[in-house]
This record gives C-alpha cells, sequence and structure tokens, in this order.
C-alpha cells in the first residue's frame, strides 16, 4: 500500500535571502541605497538595482561565504574587486608640520558590462582594476564564474548574485549538459530543480537514503565516543553514583527508511498573490490518496447504474 502524499512547506525565506535584505528597499532618488563617494545617477541605479532578479533572492541559492562588507557597505552594490576605504595621514613637510587625518576611496567608476549568459546589460559600480580583469577574462560571465577562492573572495555580494544567476540560466545549463555529455559523465539534476521533483525520482531517491544512511552512521559513531569518553571520566572523577544517563537520541535512531518516509510528494508552485497551487500526476493522482482532502461518501444514488435507453 502506497503512503500518503507528503506536501512540503514552501521555501520562502534562508540564510541568502537574510543576507541580501538590503536589495529589496524602496528604491528612491534621495534615499538610495547607500550614499557613494562618486557620481552614481538615479538612472544609472534603477538600470541594475530595480531588476526584479537582482531585487528578490532565489531562497536556494547558496549564501555568501564571506557576508556582507559591514566596514564600506559600497562594495556589496558593485564590483569592487576586494578593494575598502583606506585612511590614513597627510605628513606636511612645510613651516607647518604635522600630520593630517585623511581618507583614500577605490577608483571607482560605473561601466556597462553585458552578460551573454543572460542576454542582458549592467551598469553596476566597478573599479579599474575590476574592469581590467573582465577583459582579461573574456566577459562578465567568465570573471564571475571563476573557481579560484581569491576569485570568490573579491565577488562581493553582488557578483555573487550574478554568478548564481549566470549559473543558473538556461543557456549555461546547456552548455553545461553539453560538456557533461563529452565528458561521458552521467547525467546530474539541475541547480534549480525542486526536492520535489528529485524525490520522486526513484533512483535519486535511493541516492539520497543512501547517503543519509552514512551520515547516521558516522553521528551514531561519534555518539559513541562520546559516551565512552564521559563514562571514563565519570569513574576517573571518582563518582561513587552509577553511571545512568539516557541514550542519546542519536544512537537511538535505527535507519532513515525507519522514518516511513513517503514514496511522492506534491509540488506545490506559489503565485504572484501568494496563492499555493498543487501540481499532482495523472497517474499517481488516482492512486494515491491525499490525507488533506476529504473525499466524500457515495449516496446509493450515486450508485446506481443507469439503464440503458
Amino acid at each position: 500500500m502506497a503512503s500518503a502524499i507528503t506536501r512540503l512547506p514552501p521555501v520562502r525565506r534562508s540564510p541568502s535571502t537574510l543576507q541580501y535584505l538590503e536589495y529589496k528597499h524602496k528604491i528612491k532618488s534621495d534615499k538610495p541605497y547607500f550614499k557613494p563617494r562618486f557620481t552614481f545617477k538615479s538612472e544609472d541605479r534603477q538600470h541594475t538595482f530595480s531588476r526584479k532578479d537582482i531585487r528578490n533572492t532565489d531562497p536556494l541559492m547558496p549564501s555568501y561565504p564571506y557576508g556582507r562588507n559591514h566596514a564600506f557597505r559600497e562594495a556589496n552594490f558593485g564590483l569592487y574587486g576586494g578593494a575598502t576605504l583606506q585612511s590614513g595621514n597627510k605628513i606636511s613637510k612645510g613651516r607647518n608640520k604635522g600630520k593630517t587625518l585623511r581618507h583614500w576611496f577605490p577608483n571607482v567608476r560605473i561601466e556597462k558590462f553585458r552578460s551573454e549568459a543572460l542576454d542582458t546589460e549592467f551598469k553596476i559600480p566597478a573599479t579599474a582594476r575590476v574592469v581590467r580583469t573582465i577583459r582579461k577574462c573574456g566577459g562578465l560571465d567568465q570573471y564571475v564564474m571563476g573557481t579560484k577562492p581569491a576569485r570568490i573572495k573579491e565577488l562581493g555580494m553582488l557578483g555573487w548574485k550574478l554568478r548564481w544567476l549566470v549559473m543558473t540560466s538556461p543557456k549555461m545549463l546547456a552548455t553545461f549538459d553539453q560538456q557533461r555529455r563529452e565528458l561521458g559523465l552521467p547525467e546530474s539534476t539541475s541547480l534549480k530543480a525542486a526536492f520535489e521533483d528529485v524525490w520522486n525520482d526513484e533512483q535519486q531517491r535511493t541516492k539520497l537514503i543512501a547517503e543519509q544512511e552514512l551520515a547516521w552512521a558516522d553521528l551514531r559513531q561519534a555518539a559513541v565516543k562520546f559516551e565512552e569518553h564521559v563514562q571514563q571520566h565519570w569513574v576517573e572523577n571518582g563518582e561513587k553514583e552509577i553511571y545512568d544517563i539516557p541514550r542519546l537520541e542519536t544512537l537511538q535512531r535505527n535507519s532513515p527508511v525507519s522514518l516511513g518516509l513517503p514514496e511522492y510528494l506534491e509540488r506545490v508552485h506559489i503565485s504572484g498573490k501568494n496563492e499555493a497551487a498543487v501540481e499532482m500526476p495523472e497517474k499517481q493522482s488516482e492512486t494515491i490518496p491525499d490525507a488533506s482532502i476529504s473525499i466524500p461518501e457515495e449516496t446509493e444514488q450515486q450508485r446506481k447504474v443507469p439503464e440503458p435507453l
């Protein structure tokens, strides 16, 4: 007997969306996102930051590992390449000798970059060094797709979001599939695939359960070592009472299969009005009942078969 359909709650918030809360502020000409030290017209700012894909953050996008730049907020809204505000002293060598505190700001300009994968242009604040690096790499897509740790660290918040948009674009996904076929690698699930689509595939579901089995085994092994360590120190400290502590919950788990996992998950789509629409296949919707939907019983009149004319 097939298990009942389980409906997962839609993902609306994640650590990534919390990082990009400043990107959703209302765009006003008198109150921009930040106060830059260079000329940043409202038209240029709205050309990039008013886009829906920039303002809204995909909850499935991984969070930026280096976080926001709290010391220099301008770097969160441009490609600064790790450049930040520097401070020092201006030393006078004339008659009035002394030191004067001053600041050095990065050489930032508004540049227009074109993304071939997204087929659009962006007006982004960028430093002169980043502009030269982008030209050397061959374009914006190649720059944000760099794999070295130094490149990821200098992308910043905006570069990290552009990296996700480029990687999940249909044109780039088609390129990845072609490279995977040329190298003879197995097909992989898409970066934008929902968990329901992966779980409903029997092969992918078996792979996920096997990975969880290994993870649970590692947790049980670590829990056993922890209990042995505590019991040893309990005896060494000369405790008179017997070591009688309830076993950890990790050791009481047998296997992920024992949790009664469902064989099918509904796919819930969120519309613009935050209304959830459930998608069910035609074959499985007839055989697998939904526990959340009550089906009325048939009356005696409905059970009667009409006589042929």
